[in-house]
């Protein structure tokens, strides 16, 4: 998450190095909300299906 200056001829950084923290925490923010969405999306579809009651054993004869 860093931006570097720029070179010139000689490859010489000119101006400055920046690290971009308003984009670590926008991409942070997307991805919690994101898992989110998709934890809630999961857990809702869990729900809604039929649970099968379970079957008695056979009795022997």
């Amino acid at each position: 998450m860093a931006k570097e200056g720029l070179t010139d001829n000689t490859r010489e950084i000119i101006g400055e190095v920046t690290i971009l923290y308003g984009d670590f925490w926008t991409n942070l923010i997307d991805f919690i909300i994101v898992v989110f969405v998709m934890f809630i999306t999961v857990k809702a579809v869990n729900a809604s299906k039929t649970k099968e009651a379970p079957k008695e054993p056979k009795e022997p004869n």
